[in-house]
């Protein structure tokens, strides 16, 4: 992978195979799965960078994917800055000048398949600039900007020290909206986005 934004044609992973020492994906539970259909990626940066990794899969693959840093397959470890979002996406703040390796593999009870993998920027949540008000059904219906298939949180605080849990949803593109009830008795409300991590 030279650069970012990263987008890869499908891959058949049916030739892939496991080398001894290889990272163990498998999710908590699952260690014991055999592996066996690794692919690797080699990513340098050129500028430090918010990113997220990820790749898209048939469900019935069962595809875990992982970021680590090392000069060698003996000295990978995980790298300091990931942040699993789910088993097939990871975020990370890539420095640049440094080597990550990027790794997807597969649990060996299912049946190999294409995959493809991208490597972009990773944008916090956000929120757009309107918001329309619905005073009859109490309702508030808020822009959202985002990262399509992340999971988020949206919390509720009338005080910034206090907060609770509104809505959670998976965007399904980079902006949608989302309606939400609210208190018009309340003095003031805040809002706040928080990625769901696994």
């Amino acid at each position: 992978v030279e650069t970012f934004p990263y987008h890869s044609e499908p891959i058949d992973n049916e030739i892939a195979s496991l080398e001894p020492g290889e990272p163990n994906l498998r999710a908590s539970g699952m260690e014991n799965l055999p592996a066996g259909l690794s692919l690797w990626w080699r990513f340098e940066s050129a500028i430090d960078a918010s990113l997220l990794w990820y790749c898209e899969a048939d469900s019935l693959q069962q595809v875990f994917i992982g970021l680590y840093q090392g000069n060698d397959l003996n000295s990978l470890e995980p790298a300091a800055s990931m942040r699993r979002v789910n088993d097939q996406r990871v975020a990370f703040e890539a420095k640049a000048g440094i080597q990550y390796y990027l790794m997807v593999d597969q649990s060996g009870y299912r049946l190999p398949g294409p995959l493809s993998v991208s490597l972009i920027e990773f944008q916090p949540p956000s929120f757009g600039s309107q918001i329309e008000i619905n005073p009859e059904l109490q309702t508030l219906r808020l822009s959202i900007k985002g990262v399509a298939g992340v999971q988020y949180r949206l919390e509720g605080s009338s005080d910034l020290k206090q907060w609770d849990l509104l809505n959670e949803f998976l965007m399904d593109s980079e902006e949608q909206s989302i309606d939400q009830s609210f208190d018009p008795l309340m003095p003031a409300l805040f809002f706040r986005l928080v990625e769901v991590l696994d």
